[in-house]
């Protein structure tokens, strides 16, 4: 540690030359990290500081240690990345394929089932529909025979009873030598009763076949309005992408729970570094001032 090359430090006289040459040389100046009188000081590169030997010794293996230590922390991060974080990669992207084929499956299931209930639903209304048509067609179709059987006789009672031919004389030229026989007036008679009679029968014809005549129908209905059952099914299911979740959110949400014991553990081992460290640091310390007192010798 007594060799410091030029590129790292820089050797100063308080004297006013540098490289310890030159008059002046018995004026001392103070080490500005531990305060103490020197001659000669070091320029530190590191902390841009004008350095004894002793503080600039500490410096130099300070950074050394922080230098070993960062070099061999990034060199284990390096081998996790190779080891487990680029599978871990490898391992979402697989996780997302395989949610991918799952998510398909689901769909065809789904839509299998939904057009599989629709056709089921189609051949129910298509038979609904069927079956309440033949059951008001076939009393329909009853009652239109019925009426259409008593037209039938009503109209032969009818034609039976108006087969009369008469011309009855009129006006200035009947008198009363010109009468009709008592025969054909009974006859008349007669007749006049069936055709009322006939009048009154195909009147309740006419209403009843108006009545089965009436408009009827089998009609296909819905509460829901196509469109607003339409709009549904087009907004039927929804496709959302959950955010994985690293290791360390998983380890601070299980910490926020509860405390592992191994946490304990971990906080004596950060003590045991700190000691360590504290004691090191007193080690360097002792070191430097034993290496000033032999030098004031």
């Amino acid at each position: 540690m007594s060799k410091k090359p030029g590129n790292q430090t820089q050797r100063s006289n308080e004297g006013g030359n540098e490289g310890g040459g030159g008059g002046g040389g018995n004026d001392k100046g103070q080490c500005e990290s531990c305060g103490a009188e020197k001659n000669d000081f070091n320029h530190c590169v590191h902390c841009a500081q004008k350095l004894c030997d002793n503080c600039r010794m500490k410096h130099v293996e300070t950074l050394l240690e922080d230098f070993m230590s960062s070099r061999e922390e990034a060199a284990s991060l390096e081998r996790k990345i190779h080891k487990k974080s680029i599978k871990d990669i490898q391992g979402a992207l697989d996780n997302l394929k395989v949610s991918e084929l799952v998510g398909e499956r689901l769909i065809q299931a789904t839509f299998k089932d939904i057009e599989k209930q629709l056709i089921a639903r189609k051949a129910v209304l298509m038979r609904e529909l069927q079956v309440k048509h033949e059951r008001q067609t076939v009393p329909l179709q009853q009652e239109k025979q019925a009426a259409e059987k008593r037209l039938y006789f009503s109209s032969v009672k009818f034609r039976d009873a108006c087969k009369l031919s008469i011309t009855p004389v009129r006006g200035e030229k009947a008198s009363s030598f010109n009468k009709m026989p008592d025969g054909e007036f009974a006859q008349i008679c007669v007749a006049t009763t069936k055709a009322k009679e006939s009048t009154h029968e195909f009147a309740e014809i006419k209403a009843k076949m108006e009545q089965i005549a009436a408009p009827a129908a089998v009609r296909y209905a819905y509460e829901e309005s196509l469109d607003e059952l339409l709009q549904k099914i087009q907004e039927f299911g929804e496709i959302t992408v959950e955010e994985g979740k690293s290791k360390e959110d998983k380890d601070s949400k299980s910490q926020g729970k509860q405390d592992h014991p191994q946490d304990k553990k971990s906080q004596g081992k950060h003590k045991d570094n700190n000691s360590q460290k504290e004691k090191s640091n007193q080690g360097q310390d002792n070191y430097g001032q034993q290496k000033k007192a032999a030098k004031a010798k």
